[in-house]
């Protein structure tokens, strides 16, 4: 069992702050380097559970319907600046707050 991978697939990145995390408990020890994730917001994970991240952009999908040349995905390193993370989560809860009223 030490040489199967896994591939987490989700919404939200996978960071520490997001508090009873069940994928970074469960996989603790499992090591990082057969740890993938998958997901689907603008956030940037910070999470040393898993090693290699690949990022499918909301906002870029729907951009893509109208210029097929977008790029919609592409893999993220864990640990960017807080800074760069607040703004990507402010401009999406802006964008689901305009929608949801």
């Amino acid at each position: 069992m030490s040489d199967k991978k896994i591939l987490v697939c989700s919404i939200s990145c996978w960071n520490q702050k997001t508090g009873s995390d069940t994928f970074s408990t469960l996989l603790e020890g499992y090591g990082a380097d057969r740890v993938a994730n998958v997901y689907f917001s603008e956030s940037v994970p910070d999470s040393s559970v898993c090693a290699r991240y690949f990022r499918i952009s909301e906002n870029a999908v729907v951009k893509s319907v109208i210029n097929r040349k977008i790029a919609t995905g592409a893999e993220v390193s864990a640990g960017v600046p807080q800074t760069e993370n607040a703004q990507n989560e402010a401009v999406t809860a802006r964008r689901y707050r305009r929608f949801s009223n």
